[in-house]
């Protein structure tokens, strides 16, 4: 691997690491302590500078109790766009979200959101096209 990108690598993860320490609540140094490691070499962990192995991934994870997936950001997701605000001809996006397959409660949750707006859009166009067509109609008669 490229020297640029391992480093890119170890930072994401890092990233990541110090993303669900702090979801958590759990400090530094307690991390550190949990791990038998010192609070520099964890420090180093969070900030890409070290070498971690998968021993160290599958630990922090135990520690973390999370999954090594979420340490190493690889998920088999999909982004989904939740579409919210209706405007002029189209919608304003509120919010994106990453759904995991495993996420079904979510991503339903987002597809039935959807749905309901995609609804409201169809009727309101449907009632724009009904009332041009009686003015149209309207002024024809004339």
């Amino acid at each position: 691997m490229q020297t640029a990108k391992k480093e890119n690598v170890l930072k994401a993860i890092g990233s990541n690491i110090q993303k669900v320490r702090k979801a958590k609540k759990k400090e530094p140094k307690e991390m550190a302590a949990l791990l038998g490691i010192t609070t520099q070499a964890y420090g180093n962990i969070e900030n890409g500078k070290t070498d971690i192995s998968i021993s160290r991934i599958l630990q922090l994870a135990d520690v973390l109790q999370t999954n090594y997936q979420q340490i190493l950001n690889i998920e088999n997701a999909v982004t989904y766009t939740n579409s919210a605000t209706i405007t002029n001809g189209g919608y304003s996006i509120l919010n994106a979200d990453t759904l995991t397959i495993d996420d079904n409660k979510k991503l339903i949750y987002h597809l039935e959101n959807e749905n309901m707006h995609l609804r409201t859009d169809m009727e309101k166009r449907l009632a724009d096209k009904d009332v041009i067509i009686n003015l149209m109609n309207k002024q024809t008669a004339l």
